[in-house]
């Protein structure tokens, strides 16, 4: 599972208690607002979503998701810019 726009956490510790099984990225851009606890096996990635950087961290980490949730800038840019670079990063059926 990958969220885009992770906030305070809280959503991961959500998908981690739904999806225990899983293993779950976040990615976000600011950290000062989350909260680390309960967030151990959860890989955080410090990024700006929509960005070359981060399409290149993705490329290295060279994984598909079942789940990929964008709650990040909420800019009608961005989120286009998420579909169109990462829908290819969807399993089948993801």
């Amino acid at each position: 599972i990958l969220e885009i726009g992770i906030a305070t956490g809280n959503s991961l510790r959500s998908l981690k208690y739904y999806f225990p099984k899983s293993k779950i990225y976040g990615v976000d851009c600011d950290f000062k607002y989350i909260n680390y606890n309960h967030l151990d096996d959860i890989t955080l990635i410090y990024s700006e979503a929509p960005s070359e950087k981060f399409s290149d961290t993705l490329k290295t980490l060279n994984i598909k998701f079942d789940i990929i949730i964008d709650d990040g800038s909420h800019y009608i840019e961005d989120v286009v810019y998420v579909v169109n670079n990462f829908l290819s990063k969807l399993n089948l059926n993801g």
